[in-house]
């Protein structure tokens, strides 16, 4: 009944992250453009989990990789999951970039390309995830926040370069920081806590 309950739940978040997204650029200024990124990657990494945890009904105990049953498509990966990683992050991060971000502008087949690039990162990172340990997934949720707010910096540092005002770039700096950043930060403290049974 738990898997299915979050089955559900990732079924509504997923096309709401993608619909959020479009919806930022389609609608928003240039800086909502540029920090609509986190929706097509949050939601590839829902889907890459859920295709996982899903490939299959039968479970393995793997106590070496995790205290979870583990689907067997997600134990069979488990060697190839840092690489997977690892290729779903340059494919994502490419378009992060600043020049890129300038080609999207002038033309919006670069967006096109670039939301589907972030898609299919994230998707590959989320089909790796089910087969971390936890210490692996706490590094992965870490290093993911901590460049989250690096890029959040840099486009603050960025922002002439844009043609944007630093005022309202460090106003919505502040926003993903308060709104996205600490609840995300909260999250990942609940989940340490209860895989350790502080709470």
């Amino acid at each position: 009944m738990k898997m299915v309950a979050i089955y559900t739940v990732y079924s509504v978040l997923v096309p709401l992250f993608l619909a959020f997204s479009l919806w930022t650029y389609l609608t928003g200024d240039e800086i909502l453009h540029i920090m609509s990124y986190q929706g097509p990657i949050v939601a590839g990494g829902m889907l890459g989990w859920m295709a996982i945890m899903r490939s299959n009904k039968d479970r393995v105990y793997a106590p070496s990789v995790t205290e979870e049953l583990l689907p067997i498509m997600g134990l069979i990966l488990r060697k190839y999951a840092l690489f997977i990683i690892a290729v779903g992050s340059v494919i994502m991060s490419v378009w992060l970039l600043p020049q890129y971000y300038v080609l999207e502008i002038k033309d919006p087949t670069y967006f096109v390309v670039s939301f589907i690039a972030e898609l299919f990162g994230g998707f590959l990172v989320g089909v790796a995830i089910p087969s971390l340990k936890f210490i692996e997934k706490v590094i992965l949720y870490s290093i993911g926040m901590g460049m989250d707010l690096f890029y959040v910096y840099l486009v603050y540092l960025s922002a002439a370069i844009f043609h944007l005002s630093s005022s309202e770039v460090l106003n919505y700096a502040l926003a993903i920081v308060f709104l996205v950043k600490f609840p995300e930060g909260v999250a990942l403290a609940l989940y340490i806590a209860k895989r350790i049974n502080m709470i």
